[in-house]
């Protein structure tokens, strides 16, 4: 598992300048371009977790506990807004802990990671309550009425 989440987390940004990175990415088939090794990665980790995600055995019971149950639950749209948090409220609160204050580098983004994290999951939640769920229902409601058409009248 861990072997599949470490694959699956290559750096975004200069990875072929990052050690390990350097020799996996020489190790990519060569039918994937130089950008796109890092996909390349994502997929094989994404399979390993997924793979070794059955034989968990004694910590299973993480998965099932309540704040990983409602992480599964609004996934989806923490997934659509991480990005945007992270880009926006994360960037701007970097910026002013190392260049206001003077925080040393580590400090300041954990305390950004913090702040990022918390506003995803209230932002994810609330899409998910607001969006997510009424359209999912109407979706539903869709494709009941589609997949019996003898109640249409025309």
């Amino acid at each position: 598992m861990i072997c599949g989440l470490l694959l699956a987390s290559e750096p975004t940004l200069n990875a072929s300048l990052v050690p390990g990175w350097i020799t996996l990415n020489h190790v990519v088939p060569p039918a994937f371009s130089e950008e796109q090794a890092g996909r390349f990665w994502i997929a094989i980790g994404s399979m390993i977790v997924f793979l070794s995600s059955k034989r968990l055995g004694k910590l299973r019971w993480l998965l099932c506990t309540a704040p990983a149950q409602y992480l599964g639950t609004i996934s989806f749209s923490l997934y659509l807004i991480h990005n945007a948090v992270m880009s926006s409220v994360g960037a701007f609160f970097l910026e002013r802990l190392v260049y206001g204050p003077g925080w040393d580098m580590e400090t300041a983004i954990a305390a950004s990671l913090a702040v990022v994290f918390v506003l995803s999951v209230w932002l994810a939640d609330i899409f998910h309550r607001m969006i997510d769920q009424p359209v999912a229902l109407a979706m539903k409601l869709v494709e009941e009425r589609v997949a019996s058409p003898r109640e249409w009248s025309y």
